[in-house]
């Protein structure tokens, strides 16, 4: 391979790598960031759903009302589904002890586009480490 082809060839792999990273650690990671600060246990009752147009489907997102310290709160976060959760049921919420407007839902959206963006990060990352090592014969 000329000079100047195995530099490009480097280059889109050193992109795929970074852009593998990305998708894999770094946006993962902040969308679950929660995880880390929200330790305290609740059950939450759903009692309101949120509603809007997605590009060609309804979207819903649960609002929630937890008791917490003698308090009633009503909670309720920018994810959206295209499932529409039922009102009355009873969820368990993870908390943030010292901010509790902070929350996540476990096994809840968020989780499954932290996955979804892990796993095209892992096939980013393969695809760069495939170019950056694998020589032709």
């Amino acid at each position: 391979m000329r000079n100047g082809a195995r530099r490009i060839k480097i280059f889109i792999a050193v992109i795929f790598i970074f852009m593998g990273s990305v998708f894999g650690f770094v946006i993962p990671g902040i969308i679950t960031a929660n995880k880390a600060v929200c330790t305290q246990e609740e059950t939450a009752v759903i009692v309101d759903i949120r509603e809007k147009m997605g590009d060609d489907m309804m979207m819903y997102s649960p609002v929630y009302e937890v008791e917490v310290d003698g308090e009633t709160k009503t909670l309720s976060s920018n994810a959206y589904s295209s499932s529409k959760p039922n009102i009355g049921d009873v969820v368990t919420i993870m908390l943030n002890p010292d901010n509790t407007d902070q929350f996540y839902v476990p096994g809840g959206v968020e989780d499954f586009i932290a996955s979804v963006f892990s796993a095209v990060g892992y096939v980013f990352l393969g695809v760069g480490f495939v170019l950056m090592f694998v020589r032709k014969r």
